[in-house]
């Protein structure tokens, strides 16, 4: 589904869009990058249910990974698709915190916790909200969160130890090209070429890889 589609859907969108519509298009905006989107579809379902789970999740979700491809795009110098520095305000993390608080009443599953731990990571980034991390039952695109957080509190080297062990994915691989570091001055560049590798036609991965080639 192109951009300009989910556009003119949401522009189109009447009370009586069913919430399911709704949150399809958001999941769809947002494998687009449209953060700005995303917020206004789910805003839209929880104007009408202010306590619906999914969509309290997926807004908590959205807003993580909007600050998160914030900082990783900014790092690579792109401009496309990058939303601006309110993803990651306070106020943002403070609304954050409500919605985490709000389905943590509701419920104590696993992908609560995950978002929980990412966000505290992304919004508040310290050794503290780094530890979080060993709680969860790792992925790769955790662990590509975890380089990312290591690496803004100055742990290059636990950034790398972390990515090395999850090298097989692209995402961990963007952010090790990212990874502030001295004296292994071709590591960002080989973690760029994995990415490329891994995902060839991911665009992403290409702008590291020219990022780490300067």
């Amino acid at each position: 589904m192109k951009s300009k589609s989910i556009r003119s859907d949401r522009d189109q969108l009447q009370p009586q869009t069913p919430e399911s519509t709704l949150l399809g298009l958001a999941e769809a905006a947002a494998e687009l990058y449209r953060w700005a989107d995303v917020s206004q579809l789910l805003d839209a379902v929880l104007r009408r249910q202010p306590a619906q789970p999914l969509a309290l999740l997926r807004q908590s979700r959205a807003m993580v990974r909007a600050a998160e491809w914030k900082l990783t795009g900014s790092a690579l110098g792109c401009e496309a698709h990058l939303p601006d520095e309110t993803v990651i305000s306070q106020k943002t993390y403070t609304r954050f915190s409500q919605l985490i608080t709000e389905l943590s009443k509701m419920n104590n599953a696993t992908e609560i916790e995950r978002w929980k731990v990412r966000g505290e990571a992304v919004f508040q980034p310290s050794p503290a909200s780094v530890r979080g991390f060993a709680a969860l039952s790792m992925t790769g695109d955790d662990a590509a969160a975890l380089v990312l957080a290591l690496n803004r509190t100055g742990n290059g080297e636990g950034a790398c130890q972390v990515g090395d062990q999850f090298n097989d994915h692209a995402q961990v691989c963007v952010q090790l090209a990212t990874v502030d570091l001295e004296n292994r001055l071709d590591y960002n560049q080989q973690a760029a070429l994995r990415a490329v590798a891994l995902e060839p036609k991911n665009p992403v991965c290409h702008i590291a890889l020219a990022k780490s080639s300067e």
